[in-house]
């Protein structure tokens, strides 16, 4: 299921899912890594049943190996310089004053050096024993980075409620974590007293360094070839996680600026379904304005065909006052509420024509339209 799916570029429960829709039969889980005596597979079903095609689309992966630009031979002079130079003895960009903190703390249940008081400026876990060969490790890594442009730095980091400091290299804002660690071997206690005593094993360190780049990259030494030896390799990692790293901000940029543009837009449709609720209700209430102006009209003259009335002392100035109260002219009240049907039409008509994707005119045009709204309420 695994070969089967690299091939296709997608995962084996993919391949499973496809397996099961489709009927086909494959061998039952554990089947390969049994030790019994292989049972023979089940007879293929007729060929008929397979003559649909199945179309699989795999989803675009980002290949690391497509990303590099350097190559497996030749180096930039200046890091080859540099490289030349060998390993530095002296300790510089904030190396030596983590190298004082981590000498005077004591080290953890693991063996590795913790500083006392302060954090160490750079992320080093080593034994006291190799504690020196890392920072000089670190520092070799650094001066072959300014030969190539990067630059130097750490900054401080919080993680599950504990502040570390991590180290770090930067070209074109891009920046990739470097850290180095000593290796420690486990070792059962022969002095071990009983459940209370929770240390149970002791750590040896190895005098093995490994080098971890970005999140993902981990270059380890062996005894016949040191990390010092590896410098190329390490450079090579190091400049292929740079270029993966833009790659992913340039992915994650573009990803925000289109739920960016998502959400304006949806943002635009919001308003233009609540301006056009907005015209309803304002035809609504002309309706029933109107609607109490016929049922005036209706009153007057039904008054009217009463002679009678006529004779009661007062009764005329009476209706004449009530003329006055109870709106009986349709232009009067149809002219406002025209005017505010064709402004809410317009709004609506310079909504639709904003482009979402121009983030600058659609804040400013939802901006001031909030303003004008404010205002007139």
């Amino acid at each position: 299921m695994t070969n089967v799916g690299q091939d296709l570029g997608i995962s084996d429960v993919a391949v499973r899912k496809i397996c099961v829709k489709h009927k086909i039969p494959r061998p039952p889980q554990g089947h390969w890594a049994s030790s019994r005596p292989r049972s023979k597979p089940k007879s293929l079903p007729a060929v008929p049943q397979y003559m649909e095609k199945i179309s699989i689309r795999a989803r675009e992966k980002f290949d690391d190996r497509a990303v590099s630009s350097v190559s497996e031979t030749c180096l930039p002079e200046k890091v080859e310089y540099v490289i030349a130079k060998g390993v530095p003895t002296r300790l510089a960009h904030g190396l030596g004053a983590t190298y004082t903190e981590l000498r005077k703390g004591e080290p953890d249940q693991y063996g590795y050096c913790r500083p006392r008081y302060k954090r160490a400026k750079h992320e080093v876990i080593a034994t006291k024993a190799s504690l020196k060969r890392a920072l000089c490790l670190m520092e070799y890594i650094f001066r072959v980075c300014e030969a190539a442009g990067f630059s130097v730095g750490s900054n401080e980091e919080c993680s599950n409620n504990r502040w570390s400091m991590s180290s770090w290299v930067c070209r074109n804002d891009v920046s990739i974590s470097v850290r180095i660690k000593s290796s420690v071997r486990q070792i059962a206690r022969d002095d071990h007293d009983g459940i209370w005593d929770f240390h149970k094993y002791t750590y040896v360190d190895t005098g093995r360094l490994s080098v971890t780049i970005g999140s993902g990259v981990n270059i380890r030494e062996t005894e016949s070839l040191p990390l010092e030896d590896k410098m190329r390799e390490i450079y090579r990692k190091l400049v292929e996680a740079h270029e993966m790293q833009i790659v992913r901000t340039r992915q994650r940029k573009i990803e925000a600026e289109k739920y960016e543009t998502r959400r304006r837009k949806e943002q635009i449709e919001t308003v233009v379904r609540d301006l056009e609720k907005h015209q309803v209700d304002n035809l609504e209430a002309f309706k029933l304005q109107l609607m109490k102006v016929e049922e005036n009209r209706r009153f007057y003259s039904a008054v009217e065909s009463h002679s009678g009335l006529e004779n009661i002392e007062g009764f005329s100035d009476w209706i004449e006052w009530s003329r006055k109260v109870l709106p009986t002219e349709v232009e009067r009240r149809a002219v406002p509420a025209l005017q505010r049907h064709q402004a809410l039409a317009e709004i609506i008509a310079e909504l639709k024509q904003l482009d979402p994707s121009d983030a600058e005119r659609c804040n400013d045009f939802l901006y001031h339209l909030s303003l004008r709204i404010r205002q007139s309420s």
